[in-house]
């Protein structure tokens, strides 16, 4: 057997020829449609959200979910921002190279073919995941994030191991977010195995053996913001799909520059925030205007503080309390 239908093989164990065909169709048909876009003009894009809406309907004809939400984020930009043509560049390049890849999926590495149907809409079955090899450590229960997609509603758990040093995600989905079933609480610790799913730099887990423990540790941190910046080019040259890179940052304060918040170092290097007023108010009363170390993500070169280390204290940062 030679190295393509290899990888046919394993594209089949996650989609049926005909699912793919289609999705390879939506390819496609997006990539003429960003074409139209650009003909029209960046900035014209502003008025296109009812276009944007009908495309994104039609990838999910083509059962592209993936792509759909992808070019769902060209209607919801903020063209009054500063850094609105980075950003609307960003998403088209970043759909323009998936939807290539996609088209050449049978052509591509195993590990990029799971990435790439991945971020297309495909999901894996949970018994492929545990056929995986587990990571078992001690687990720190990092923060937890909520969010809702497509009218469902979504609780991610954020970790760090122990030995592994590998920052990992566990996503719920509930119909109803009234009632969201926790069983993983920020600030703890766990002994567990986590299965990763494939893809490159993968981070979204399953999990087995849970054990909750009274054993601690400290996760590891980075210091200086252009420490940060260089891993940050480095995770998005290993895989440029990516949304966020969640790491934990050290010896950081919280300055204001040109009328907006700033993470900045004992060397004065500073990275924008993009947490809204309500957390940053929250970030500043616990941490004054002291040193503290934070898990973050990054994205476009800008930073969310998600919980934070100060005072010889946790907090994991909502939108209501600590």
């Amino acid at each position: 057997m030679n190295p393509t239908e290899n990888q046919s093989n394993e594209i089949e164990k996650r989609v049926s020829t005909e699912r793919l065909n289609n999705i390879i169709a939506g390819a496609d048909f997006l990539i003429s449609k960003l074409k139209d876009f650009l003909r029209m003009g960046l900035y014209n894009i502003e008025n296109q959200k009812e276009e944007i809406s009908q495309v994104c309907r039609r990838l999910i004809d083509f059962q592209a979910q993936g792509l759909a939400t992808m070019t769902s984020k060209l209607a919801e930009l903020d063209f009054n921002s500063d850094n609105w043509k980075y950003k609307i560049t960003s998403i088209i390049t970043k759909i323009y190279l998936i939807c290539n890849g996609i088209k050449t999926i049978n052509q591509q590495p195993t590990n990029w073919q799971y990435e790439l149907l991945t971020l297309a809409g495909v999901t894996t079955p949970q018994q492929q995941i545990f056929n995986n090899q587990p990571v078992t450590d001690l687990w720190f229960v990092l923060a937890c994030q909520h969010g809702q997609t497509n009218e469902i509603s979504y609780k991610k758990t954020w970790f760090i191991g122990k030995k592994s040093n590998r920052i990992a995600f566990f996503i719920q989905y509930f119909k109803d977010s009234k009632y969201q079933e926790t069983i993983f609480i920020p600030g703890t610790y766990v002994n567990a195995d986590f299965y990763f799913y494939p893809g490159i730099h993968s981070m979204r887990v399953l999990y087995k053996n849970k054990d909750i423990t009274q054993d601690f540790f400290s996760p590891k941190a980075y210091s200086g913001i252009n420490k940060v910046i260089k891993i940050y080019k480095k995770a998005l040259t290993d895989n440029p799909f990516m949304d966020n890179i969640p790491l934990i940052i050290t010896d950081v304060f919280i300055v204001c520059k040109n009328g907006k918040y700033a993470l900045a170092d004992m060397d004065k290097n500073i990275i924008y925030l993009i947490n809204n007023k309500l957390k940053t108010a929250k970030i500043l009363s616990a941490t004054g205007n002291n040193f503290f170390s934070c898990f973050v993500n990054l994205k476009d070169f800008e930073v969310e503080i998600i919980s934070i280390w100060a005072n010889n204290s946790y907090y994991f940062i909502t939108d209501e309390n600590y």
